[in-house]
């Protein structure tokens, strides 16, 4: 990673010839590109460095072209020799996604901003489209029944076998392959975004502007407008949707010919199409690669096809592929797949008899020596009271230091705790050593035991190994 920003500052360097500048990190997403701000005297630039140099042609080749078709996307400011690391203007911070939770009361500010969008959907899939080089898109230049097929396996591998379905492969792969025929039985000519949804689009002085596109083809109008008002993570309600649909048929149909039955029909088999590809996606990020921000995102697909199911199931009679995603739709299946809790195991003890023995086989985890604050054992009121005693704590309480050593120790932990549930780990042992493990150990297990337990996606076992000797 840090040859990445070393990259990105040469050439931002050469290109703005300045070296009076700041990065700022931008977090990664589902990509394994690296993103970073540039600060230079006042503006903001992007930079961006991926390995994956036919993926970075795709993209700067679409941008170009949607730049001079008058689409809102990043300008181009410089491009490296190697096609490796290249820089943008800014778009800014707010996604789509932000500014409909922004204004999560205001439906009428929601929805034009949606039709915004629809209408520029219709300028990039039909007008950018139409002059198009699809020979410059990155692997597949037409979204295909072969394409179609390759996401419903996408599907079958990394989610349906990992959640473990029982199915038939042969009758599932005749239902796939009748499914993928039907929806890319027509070769469309127009521009397929592919990846059309809230977090791709920024909201940049009122206007929406379009980022992510590498990944575009020829292909059907319906796939964009499905990716769109089906997102999973954008929770619409079925009128807004029905609303928004409507608009952009109405919009579509004033550039090309389009059936609106025919139009629907096909609409909601893509909805299944892309919601399965998109179950895909969480299952190979989150259930394998352990990223829990996938893996919460699971349920939110699932609802997705418990909207649609009855819709599609009486359009088409793909029956065995229905009968296997009404088992997905189980409600016992979608807590199956609910992001599992981190077990934080908290100890106190006696450095007089050795440290809390691991028994998940994992090792490591902290070990906090609590020796530095004032013993209470050696005043006489408190010999035989512990660190759950009210006394006790009042007294630890009392001293500066407590609360110091406390504020440290959480700081510590709670890093490395948001780290372990990103990562899908399930177990972290936290432990507090003092001379009897009587007094002091106890405070600080027991308070950093409340703490922890009052954060969400956390198990906390809390133990105090010197407890018989009390």
């Amino acid at each position: 990673m840090q040859e990445a920003y070393v990259l990105i500052s040469m050439l931002f360097e050469e290109t703005l010839r300045t070296d009076a500048y700041t990065i700022t990190k931008i977090a990664e997403a589902g990509s394994s590109r690296i993103y970073c701000r540039l600060h230079s005297g006042g503006s903001t630039y992007i930079g961006v460095h991926g390995n994956n140099v036919c993926e970075n042609q795709a993209f700067l080749s679409i941008t170009r072209h949607f730049v001079s078709q008058g689409i809102r996307v990043p300008r181009v400011i410089a491009v490296a020799d190697d096609m490796s690391t290249y820089i943008l203007s800014d778009l800014g911070d707010e996604s789509l996604l932000d500014f409909i939770h922004k204004n999560a009361g205001n439906r009428e500010a929601v929805v034009y901003m949606y039709k915004q969008v629809l209408l520029d959907l219709v300028n990039i899939q039909v007008d950018a489209g139409r002059d198009f080089d699809f020979e410059q898109c990155l692997s597949r230049k037409v979204f295909d029944s072969r394409q179609v097929y390759w996401d419903l396996l996408y599907f079958k591998y990394y989610f349906l076998k990992i959640i473990d379905i029982p199915f038939d492969e042969q009758q599932l792969d005749d239902e796939f392959l009748r499914f993928s025929t039907y929806i890319g039985e027509t070769e469309e000519p127009y521009f397929m975004y592919r990846d059309f949804q809230s977090r791709n689009i920024m909201i940049k002085d009122g206007l929406p502007h379009y980022i992510d596109y590498q990944g575009g083809m020829r292909g059907p109008l319906q796939y964009d407008v499905a990716s769109l008002l089906f997102q999973s993570r954008v929770d619409m309600d079925e009128s807004t949707r029905g609303e928004l649909l409507d608009f952009y048929i109405q919009h579509i149909q004033s550039k090309v010919p389009v059936g609106r039955d025919e139009f629907v029909k096909k609409y909601y088999a893509i909805v299944l199409a892309r919601t399965l590809q998109t179950l895909g996606a969480y299952g190979f990020r989150g259930l394998i690669q352990k990223r829990s921000v996938f893996v919460q995102s699971i349920p939110l697909a699932i609802k997705v096809l418990r909207q649609i199911l009855p819709t599609i199931k009486k359009q088409h009679d793909f029956n065995y592929l229905f009968a296997i995603l009404e088992k997905i739709i189980d409600i016992n299946t979608v807590e199956l797949l609910m992001p599992p809790s981190l077990k934080i195991s908290v100890n106190s003890f006696s450095y007089k008899r050795g440290l809390p023995v691991d028994t998940t086989g994992n090792g490591g985890g902290f070990v906090f020596d609590c020796r530095a604050i004032e013993n209470p054992g050696k005043i006489e009121e408190y010999k035989r009271l512990t660190g759950r005693d009210q006394a006790v704590v009042d007294y630890l309480e009392s001293q500066p230091e407590t609360d110091d050593f406390f504020k440290h120790i959480i700081a510590m932990v709670m890093g490395s705790v948001n780290r372990y549930k990103e990562r899908g780990f399930t177990d972290l042992m936290v432990s507090f050593g003092c001379t009897g493990g009587r007094h002091r150990s106890v405070y600080f297990a027991e308070r950093t035991a409340k703490y922890l337990s009052e954060q969400a996606g956390v198990v906390v076992d809390l133990k105090h190994c010197e407890k018989e000797s009390w």
